[in-house]
C-alpha cells in the first residue's frame, strides 16, 4: 500500500546549500519491499513535489504543512480527511443538580455517561445530589448516580 514520505530541506550542509527554498518535501513510497525494491515495474519512490515548500495537498486529499520552524527542522502538521479519529475515552461529569429527572437524564447521556436515580421519581422530583460530582474526568460510559428529591429546591 502506497504511503507519504514527508522530508525536511533546509540550506544547513553542504548538501542542500543550492536549494531553491527550505520547506518540505513530498514522496509517495510506492512498494512494499522491505529493501526497497520496484514492485509491478513501479518506482519504488515518486516525488510529489517540486521544490520544497509550505504546504502540500496529495490527490487524495492529505495535506503537509509546516506549522513552526524549529532548530534543526520544522513541525509539520499532516492532516488525512479520510482518518476518523477514535472516539473519547473519556467524558467530563456535568453539573445536573437541581435539574429534574428527565433533565438529568438527559444531559448525562449526552456526556455519554449512564444515568442512574436512586429515591422517588415524583412529578416536582429534582436532583439532590449527584455522584461522581461535576467536573470529574470518568470512563466513558461510567454510571452517574443521582438522589432524587421532592419538595422546594434550596
Amino acid at each position: 500500500m502506497p504511503y507519504l514520505m514527508v522530508e525536511a530541506r533546509q540550506k544547513v550542509d553542504q548538501f542542500d546549500v543550492g536549494i531553491h527554498s527550505e520547506g518540505v518535501i513530498v514522496y509517495r513510497v510506492q512498494t512494499s519491499n522491505p529493501l526497497g525494491w520496484p514492485q509491478n515495474q513501479t518506482a519504488p519512490v515518486k516525488l510529489l513535489t517540486t521544490t520544497a515548500g509550505q504546504m502540500f495537498t496529495s490527490d487524495t486529499g492529505i495535506t503537509v504543512q509546516v506549522s513552526n520552524t524549529l532548530p534543526g527542522g520544522f513541525s509539520v502538521i499532516i492532516d488525512d480527511p479520510t482518518v476518523v479519529p477514535p472516539p473519547p475515552t473519556t467524558s467530563i461529569v456535568p453539573d445536573v443538580l437541581e435539574m429534574s429527572a428527565a433533565a438529568a437524564a438527559s444531559r448525562v447521556s449526552d456526556a455519554g455517561l449512564v444515568p442512574g436515580f436512586t429515591g422517588q421519581n415524583h412529578t416536582g422530583s429534582w436532583v439532590f445530589s449527584q455522584s461522581p460530582t461535576a467536573g470529574h474526568v470518568v470512563a466513558r460510559g461510567s454510571t452517574v448516580t443521582m438522589v432524587l428529591h421532592t419538595g422546594p429546591r434550596p
